[in-house]
């Protein structure tokens, strides 16, 4: 194959995929397939000191057709920091079903950080964090993105109003 030349590894596939190794038995094969989006926005703004993760509000649902299904989550957000050195750090948590929020990614230092210092001046920073992941339900699943400072001492918004928006797409591929 030439630089720049894709192949699809999936139209290749001959034969089934034996249960045993995680297959279904069946003979055609679309792993990959988007099966729905979802897209919200939202204008309002959270504005934090704590150095604890909180909830920020922003919520998207999605509810996968196979428990199979990947999710694929974007968030798009702006961060104002106020004009001190620091960080702000974000995770996306999840919830299945009513019940109950987690974490779906372990880092230490969470999916996104922003680093804020310019000559003690705030700054907007336009900042995302993207995600797949496996729920294996076909309940309603609902995602939300929690922040928190590195320093009690600076203020933090997400959404930094002014009409400033907070987007956030979800989309189920297919297992």
């Amino acid at each position: 194959n030439a630089f720049g030349t894709s192949v699809n590894l999936a139209s290749n596939v001959t034969g089934t995929l034996p249960t045993a190794n995680g297959g279904t038995g069946a003979t055609s094969f679309s792993p990959g397939k988007v099966l729905q989006v979802v897209q919200a926005t939202d204008n309002t703004t959270f504005t934090s000191t704590s150095s604890s993760y909180a909830a920020s509000g922003d919520i998207i649902s999605i509810t996968p057709s196979a428990t199979s299904s990947k999710i694929l989550i974007f968030f798009s957000y702006n961060v104002w920091r106020g004009g001190h050195n620091g960080n702000v750090f974000g995770k996306i948590y999840r919830d299945i079903n009513g019940g109950g929020y987690s974490e779906i990614e372990s880092s230490a230092r969470g999916l996104h950080q922003t680093n804020g210092y310019v000559s003690s001046t705030p700054i907007l920073q336009k900042c995302s964090m993207t995600y797949l992941d496996t729920p294996s339900t076909t309940s309603q699943v609902n995602y939300q993105s929690y922040f928190r400072n590195e320093s009690t001492s600076n203020t933090f918004e997400v959404g930094e109003g002014g009409g400033h928006l907070t987007a956030m797409q979800v989309m189920e591929i297919a297992g």
